[in-house]
């Protein structure tokens, strides 16, 4: 059964459980598909590490059994993720998920290990890439502040309040470049 992780910032659903994929294939060409392995002991095909060892492996991290012991009881899943990697998700009582660990199949280090809001929010994460994208590049950005301001300049008054309070709300633009 292949499973597609919900994206809770995107979506707005914070602590949902991943959901089934439709479309086999398409899951397989996504690197950050999730699949149920067939079996907990034995390694998957293309694969080192067992869902049993990869579980081991994530029960360890220390962040993970603080959210443990805060979210008792709880439950946890491993889930094949993409040809290279597991995803260990751990659950509280109502299914919300309160912790995940991604873990390297080939050597069985941990890549991530999240709790909080960040499990829920993959854009608290500071993931490259997460805000804005082609939205924040200089070449998109200053032509949209140009057609911003452009209706509101007179020319024939350049000295005005007006002009003033829209040079002030251009320089929130500042700190966005910087974020």
């Amino acid at each position: 059964m292949l499973i597609a992780p919900t994206r809770a910032g995107a979506a707005g659903t914070a602590g949902s459980t991943p959901r089934p994929l439709t479309a086999a294939g398409a899951a397989r060409a996504d690197p950050n598909a999730l699949a149920v392995p067939p079996s907990l002991d034995q390694s998957p095909p293309q694969h080192v590490l067992s869902a049993r060892h990869a579980l081991a492996i994530a029960d360890a991290v220390p962040k993970v059994r603080a959210a443990r012991r805060r979210h008792a009881p709880t439950t946890r899943q491993a889930f094949e993720k993409g040809t290279d990697r597991w995803q260990v998700s751990y659950y509280d009582a109502r299914r919300h998920e309160i912790a995940q660990v991604t873990i390297l199949d080939r050597n069985g280090r941990v890549l991530e290990a999240w709790d909080g809001f960040q499990v829920a929010w993959t854009m608290a994460r500071g993931y490259e890439g997460a805000f804005g994208r082609k939205v924040d590049a200089l070449y998109v950005w200053l032509p949209l502040c140009v057609l911003f301001v452009l209706p509101f300049i007179d020319p024939r008054r350049l000295w005005r309040l007006l002009h003033l309070d829209l040079l002030v709300l251009l320089g929130f633009s500042v700190s966005l470049a910087f974020f």
